[in-house]
């Protein structure tokens, strides 16, 4: 067989390196970025905030609807709470001579009104959250509009 000029034998040891066009070092170019010199620890904030913002927007429509079933589920615990103390006292009154089941009720009766009340921490956390959410808006909003108007 006819080789095609090529020799096998060839090592690339000793083999000339070839540089770049251009003289003295190399010089960073900054990106795309406005300031040519940034250092790069400035580079990656401004890289994570850009990588944040989406981020940040997902979340509070993730929490939106989270906040929602909460508060669909504290209704409902509030309700069946509600309708259980009213059924377990009609039960104790129902029955007057039994005493086991009178004292069941009653149980059943405390316990409903613990969750009740336990119905009504949840919703009052769920607003003061609320609250708190409006305050970081507040503060957060405008400086993610800002940097959304900067981006190219």
């Amino acid at each position: 067989m006819k080789s095609s000029g090529i020799s096998s034998s060839l090592s690339l040891r000793g083999a000339t390196q070839i540089h770049a066009v251009g003289s003295g070092p190399p010089t960073s170019s900054g990106g795309n970025l406005p300031i040519p010199n940034m250092p790069s620890w400035a580079k990656w904030v401004v890289g994570a905030i850009i990588v944040a913002i989406p981020i940040y927007r997902k979340m509070r429509t993730l929490e939106d609807t989270v906040e929602k079933a909460a508060e669909v589920a504290i209704e409902v615990v509030d309700t069946v709470a509600e309708a259980t103390e009213k059924v377990s006292g009609e039960l104790a009154d129902a029955f007057p001579g039994n005493e086991n089941l009178k004292e069941a009720a009653s149980k059943i009766k405390t316990i409903a009104d613990v969750i009740e009340d336990d119905a009504d921490k949840a919703e009052a956390l769920i607003h003061k959250i609320d609250e708190i959410k409006k305050e970081v808006d507040a503060i957060v909003d405008p400086i993610v509009d800002k940097i959304v108007k900067e981006e190219p």
